[in-house]
């Protein structure tokens, strides 16, 4: 029964754990939901010579290092994306074309035909 209440409050307590930005209150509620695993994990692996030192040292453990945690896992302060704002057009001073314009038309010629490959006379000497 003693395992089964203390397996409850560490739930309880750790269900009131929760990240803000502010690294002071992370620390404490990590700290004492550290604390809260440490003591149950140390109830019940010392349970069949006494559950109190075994609390003791869970709960001095596991406040510490949830108390890093939380200030570790702190939140940073979230940057909005600045507003896109389009850059205007950039002005080369060349006039724009004129709206019906279109390319060349193509040349009147085409590519020479390929020429053979060059194979040596086998009875060249």
């Amino acid at each position: 029964m003693k395992v089964v209440t203390v397996i409850g409050v560490t739930a309880l307590v750790l269900a009131g754990c929760v990240q803000t930005p502010n690294p002071a209150v992370n620390a404490v509620y990590n700290g004492v939901g550290g604390a809260a695993v440490g003591a149950a994990i140390g109830c019940v692996i010392t349970a069949p010579v006494g559950c109190l030192p075994g609390a003791a040292l869970g709960a001095a453990a596991g406040g510490g290092a949830g108390a890093v945690v939380g200030v570790a896992a702190t939140p940073g302060v979230y940057m909005y994306p600045p507003t896109y704002v389009p850059a205007p057009a950039p002005n080369w001073g060349y006039p724009p074309p004129a709206p019906n314009w279109s390319y060349p038309p193509a040349p009147n010629w085409s590519y020479p035909p390929p020429v053979t490959p060059y194979t040596p006379n086998e009875n060249y000497q």
